[in-house]
């Protein structure tokens, strides 16, 4: 999945934005509440000068996690921030260069 700007409210009952893949977010404001995953991917979520609100069980779930630049806001019940090996494809990490984030 891939995002390239625009604005979103998503409200959903199960993961709000789900790849079994990868998911790449270039840019927007995204307004997210989910019952379960904000954001989630099997391989890697990149995220790339985003305006972020999170509101979710976990807030951002994938094997490698990485995030440029942005405002993100998550409040989580359980992980805001989740890098588990669901992959063999990519190395189990988070890596945050530059931007805000409230957790």
């Amino acid at each position: 999945i891939t995002i390239d700007g625009g604005t979103f409210n998503i409200n959903t009952a199960d993961d709000s934005i789900h790849s079994n893949g990868n998911v790449v977010i270039n840019n927007g404001k995204y307004t997210i509440n989910s019952k379960d995953d904000g954001i989630h991917a099997d391989g890697m979520v990149e995220i790339k000068n985003e305006t972020l609100d999170i509101t979710a069980s976990e807030g951002i779930e994938a094997t490698y996690v990485k995030i440029t630049d942005g405002e993100i806001t998550i409040s989580a019940s359980d992980d805001g921030i989740n890098a588990t090996n669901k992959s063999n494809s990519y190395e189990t990490k988070v890596e945050i260069n530059g931007g805000n984030i409230t957790i």
